[in-house]
């Protein structure tokens, strides 16, 4: 079966700085920050009204205009909301001189439980 970081075509110890679940949440939380309706918001971050529920909803695939919008909005380049997340395995602390197959193998399956765990929390999965 495929897992969700092989859907992604990631490579190991990658994974996206933001879903588009993610993004939507921001949106929806500064909107209600500021205590506007969705027509207030619009027209202040200068956004078409159904792109912006598109964004709210998230039920599409992001596109150029949703996250130049998402940029926009939340005050981030759009490089930083589209980044892949690398972590350094370099930096592990294995804490033994001598690392068997056995044991790189060991850790090689935790991060892959740990991706998966973390993209069906960032995808809202219960």
């Amino acid at each position: 079966m495929e897992t969700v970081m092989e859907r992604l075509q990631l490579q190991k110890n990658q994974r996206p700085a933001y879903t588009k679940y993610e993004l939507s949440n921001l949106v929806k939380n500064k909107r209600r920050h500021e205590i506007m309706t969705k027509e207030q918001f619009a027209i202040k971050y200068n956004v078409n009204l159904s792109l912006l529920n598109e964004i709210e909803q998230a039920e599409c695939a992001f596109n150029v205009p949703m996250y130049r919008a998402c940029s926009e909005i939340l005050q981030k380049p759009i490089a930083e909301l589209t980044a892949i997340i690398t972590d350094n395995m370099d930096k592990v602390d294995f804490r033994a001189s001598d690392i068997s197959d056995g044991v790189k193998q060991t850790l090689e399956t935790a991060n892959l439980i740990f991706d998966e765990i973390l993209m069906q929390l960032k995808i809202g999965a219960r």
